[in-house]
């Protein structure tokens, strides 16, 4: 569990790194949709490198010590999605007016 734990802010970084690199290494694909995604994956890049390390800590700290290996793995998936949905609804279904 922890090698996943460990894996997955690496597979974040790899992954952004390559479409940075892409978009800024060839010459073609430097075009404005393209840059919108690269901004993207350079600030995917920026919270892979500082965000997730602590909240893979967290869940460590917390499910770490006192429980089995599936149910850490539970609830550390449960804790996520809550996680996930609660940042979905925040940032898709605000009522705020743009005027």
């Amino acid at each position: 569990m922890y090698l996943a734990l460990v894996a997955l802010p690496l597979w974040i970084l790899f992954g952004n790194l390559l479409v940075l690199l892409s978009v800024i290494g060839f010459r073609h694909l430097r075009t404005l949709s393209n840059w919108v995604i690269a901004s993207l994956a350079f600030t995917d890049f920026l919270l892979a490198l500082t965000v997730v390390p602590f909240g893979i800590y967290q869940l460590v700290r917390r499910f770490g010590a006192t429980l089995s290996a599936s149910q850490q793995r539970d609830r550390a998936t449960l804790s996520l999605i809550h996680r996930v949905n609660w940042r979905h609804r925040i940032y898709c279904h605000n009522t705020f007016a743009i005027s």
